[in-house]
């Protein structure tokens, strides 16, 4: 199973198999490396590539596998909300108004309201699975904190991952074992 690089929205696939999981997972690790090295050094091709990345993402129609089971969103739903989030804050100065309104709105449809969509409707209603959960309900928070102030939809994705990650932690052991200590 492959993608292109920078990454297209992946190949259909007939199976079951959450590959959107460990390809959000490295596209994450990608961003965040060129934005941290971006920020760092000041070096545009950095920041040129990272953005090349981000935005490649931000196209993608969902940030959840279609032919996988867990809708609307699921580990990669998170992924990418850390991934563009980090990416918007890191790369900011280098950001067209443009570009910055494709990720803003990327974060907060494809991310934040998918997150939301699940929380109230779908699997995520409950806390069944919690790395699962504690993962997009993180992307969902992360990504209304990058865009808080630009776009009125954020409070209400970070208000709402807030209470939601409170009820969650709080129903854990105090070494936290429930979610793998």
């Amino acid at each position: 199973y492959k993608t292109t690089l920078p990454p297209a929205e992946p190949p259909r696939h007939e199976d079951n198999f959450p590959y959107w999981t460990g390809l959000s997972r490295a596209i994450e690790q990608r961003i965040c490396s060129l934005a941290t090295a971006y920020l760092l050094t000041g070096e545009g091709k950095y920041a040129e590539l990272g953005k090349a990345w981000a935005l490649a993402v931000c196209a993608w129609p969902r940030w959840n596998d279609p032919d996988y089971s867990c809708t609307p969103s699921c580990l990669d739903t998170g992924h990418f909300c850390y991934a563009i989030a980090f990416a918007y804050d890191f790369l900011y100065d280098t950001l067209s108004e443009e570009q910055r309104q494709t990720m803003r709105e990327a974060l907060l449809a494809k991310g934040g309201q998918a997150v939301m969509d699940s929380a109230q409707s779908g699997w995520a209603r409950t806390m069944s699975w919690p790395n699962g959960f504690a993962a997009v309900m993180g992307g969902m928070g992360i990504a209304g904190l990058a865009t808080l102030g630009e776009d009125e939809r954020a409070a209400g994705h970070v208000e709402y991952s807030r209470r939601r990650l409170w009820e969650f932690m709080s129903a854990q052991d105090r070494d936290g074992g429930y979610v793998e200590g």
